[in-house]
């Protein structure tokens, strides 16, 4: 067999070679680590949303000129131009209410949507109940009597009580009353819209 200058043949110098590549893949393997992710996640309770308390203007008669019939949060009317607010009879002025139901302790986001003040028949409209077409415009909607037009107010669904995760959420409106206008119930309907912050 063939001798290395140092007196060691090949095959032994050979294999020594073969040695330390292995012991080199070893050292690598051991300094590798694994580990696993972990996951999760939460599903809260369908947002709800109902009108216990719908929104009463009360009774109103108007004269020469226009003017409108502001309602706040907390069932408070004041009326501009010549609308009169008739007191007295049982149609007394309430603020609407939207009872906001969810997961208890999660912030809601809530918003009177649309506001069309030159439609007809349209929402945020008010129409005459009988054959006659007359219409009232509702606007400046207000929100936990925030203030006129805040039509988005962000709440946070209590987590005790009585009830844990269900707030009621006062609701406020300005309507415009025309000159002559036709006499009459009128009704209509806004839209609401709710969801989780």
């Amino acid at each position: 067999m063939k001798k290395t200058k140092n007196g060691n043949n090949v095959a032994k110098a050979l294999l020594l070679g073969t040695a330390l590549v292995t012991l080199g893949a070893q050292e690598a393997d051991a300094i590798t680590f694994t580990d696993v992710g972990v996951m999760s996640a939460v599903i809260v309770t369908p947002i709800i949303v109902t009108n216990p308390t719908p929104m009463h203007f009360g009774s109103l008669a108007v004269a020469a000129t226009a003017g409108d019939a502001v309602l706040d949060g907390a069932d408070g009317l004041t009326t501009t131009g010549t609308v009169v607010s008739i007191t007295g009879g049982p149609e007394a002025p309430d603020s609407g209410v939207l009872r906001i139901t969810g997961t208890p302790g999660r912030s809601v986001v809530v918003t009177v949507a649309g506001n069309h003040p030159t439609l007809t028949a349209a929402q945020d409209t008010v129409v005459h109940s009988t054959a006659v077409t007359q219409t009232m415009v509702v606007d400046d909607f207000s929100l936990n009597n925030a203030g006129a037009a805040d039509r988005t107010e962000t709440v946070v669904l209590p987590t005790g009580g009585a009830t844990p995760g269900q707030l009621d959420v006062p609701v406020g409106a300005t309507l415009a009353v025309g000159v002559g206008q036709q006499d009459g119930t009128y009704t209509g309907a806004y839209d609401v819209i709710a969801n989780y912050l």
